[in-house]
């Protein structure tokens, strides 16, 4: 509404200098004081805009967009600004640092950032190296968790080996080896696991940054095939929607489709309604 009423400034001043009556009109200073104030409400517009989006993956850009937001306001409080316009900015940097002032803080977002081929140097050299940490150790969680799936069904059962040296038999395990299997078990779980971990996140790391206007799912589709671990982690961890904002448009089209005049409509022609409205 501010955009619009500042873009008719000249029709409506030419407006009121014709009407035959005495109206209170704006001041010169008061129409600056509108265009200042649609300048610093601008980007706040653009961010909601953007996180409340649906076909994209937002999460992984909210940390970006946020810190450019704070960084914008101050820019525009050191040009020193009226009083009223400097006040709105402190107003909205208070409410942006009480709703969202925490976020590098969340593993939620900080993981879906780093996992997102665009924005995963955004960090400083210490915040990068501690989520490289993290997400290596839950890589190497989830290459053991699948490691110990394949494994479990021949628990207790050994494939046969034939050693020239000894006379026991194959089939048996040997007091002999028992220590021996026993490391070698633990260093396949443990070891292997942590040096697939590490070198698949250093591989990713190497990779060229993606263009922020490229879709990043469809790099991880296109690319999956070299991070097969990663790839579990970026279904897991991804988080695409930041907003429950998706959900309420698909509960306001419900709304307009079941009204007053179809209430016999069942709820599985609703719901096939639903789905061709989206």
């Amino acid at each position: 509404m501010l955009v619009r009423f500042t873009e008719l400034e000249m029709s409506v001043r030419t407006t009121i200098a014709l009407l035959d009556k005495d109206v209170d009109v704006l001041l010169p200073e008061e129409w600056l004081l509108a265009q200042k104030i649609k300048l610093v409400l601008q980007p706040m517009k653009e961010l909601t805009y953007f996180i409340s989006g649906e076909k994209y993956p937002s999460a992984s850009s909210v940390i970006i967009v946020v810190q450019g937001i704070q960084e914008d306001l101050k820019e525009l409080k050191n040009k020193k600004e009226n009083h009223a316009v400097f006040g709105l900015m402190e107003s909205l940097e208070s409410e942006l640092m009480m709703r969202v002032g925490s976020l590098e803080e969340s593993s939620i977002f900080t993981n879906s950032t780093f996992l997102d081929p665009r924005y995963k140097i955004f960090f400083s050299k210490e915040e990068t190296a501690d989520l490289t940490k993290k997400i290596t150790d839950l890589l190497e969680e989830e290459i053991t968790l699948e490691a110990q799936a394949q494994t479990s069904p021949s628990t207790g059962s050994r494939p046969e080996t034939t050693i020239s040296c000894t006379s026991s038999s194959a089939s048996s395990p040997s007091v002999l080896w028992r220590r021996f299997d026993r490391i070698s078990e633990s260093y396949k779980t443990v070891g292997i696991s942590r040096s697939r971990a590490i070198a698949e996140v250093g591989r990713y790391l190497k990779e060229p940054l993606l263009d922020r206007n490229k879709n990043s799912l469809k790099w991880w589709r296109e690319h999956g095939y070299n991070f097969p671990y990663l790839k579990k982690l970026v279904r897991k961890h991804f988080c695409p929607i930041v907003t429950s904002v998706p959900c309420e448009r698909i509960f306001s089209r419900a709304g307009l489709i079941l009204n007053e005049r179809r209430t016999r409509l069942s709820s599985d022609k609703v719901k096939k309604l639903v789905f061709f409205k989206l």
